[in-house]
């Protein structure tokens, strides 16, 4: 919160949500899923996309960073699958997962 001449204010918040999947080729013509997050500052929209090892290398850096006591304090990421294994039902519930570790 801000106080502004004795009014309380709530500060302006970054809203973030993975808003759909979409599939692309990377350069050499894999194919992979793209997580579409949706950012919300004040009036502001924009749309990034990230793969799910972008996500993973961010909570290990996060965890790396708060050390093991605090660490423990982040949600659990989906899991991994092997081998790049990827179908619109994995997807769909790493996307619900992903909406849940960022919330909180």
């Amino acid at each position: 919160t801000i106080k502004d001449e004795g009014e309380v204010q709530e500060a302006p918040v970054l809203e973030v949500r993975v808003a759909r999947t979409e599939d692309r080729k990377d350069s050499s013509g894999k194919t992979y899923c793209a997580f579409v997050l949706e950012c919300r500052f004040q009036k502001h929209l924009w749309y990034v996309e990230r793969r799910f090892s972008h996500f993973f290398a961010l909570d290990q850096e996060l965890r790396r960073i708060m050390g093991w006591e605090h660490s423990r304090l982040l949600p659990a990421m989906p899991p991994r699958t092997l081998f790049g294994m990827s179908n619109d039902a994995i997807n769909s519930q790493r996307r619900q997962q992903l909406n849940e570790y960022i919330s909180s």
